[in-house]
């Protein structure tokens, strides 16, 4: 999940779940519509089976200014989490 402050007309989010073998789990992309001061992006998915497979997993969230633009982050985040 992030939280996006300030957002103008045309920004892109973007926010992935990445697994341990590299492929995307879950990816949400999005062109904001209005300005707004304030807005949480997050992606997610149901489990496969009664637990996630082990290893590190990557979440990226990414904010480019203006659709149309050079797609160029003015943000980029990325966290990691192990599941053991």
């Amino acid at each position: 999940m992030g939280q996006y402050l300030g957002g103008q007309k045309g920004d892109i989010v973007r926010v992935s779940l990445i697994a341990p073998d590299g492929e995307a789990v879950a990816e949400n992309a999005m062109v904001v519509e209005r300005n707004m001061a304030q807005w949480f992006a997050f992606t997610g998915r149901k489990r496969q089976g009664d637990t996630w497979p082990e290893g590190v997993y990557r979440g990226e969230y990414m904010l480019i200014p203006k659709a149309g633009s050079a797609e160029r982050p003015m943000l980029s985040i990325d966290r990691e989490i192990m599941i053991e």
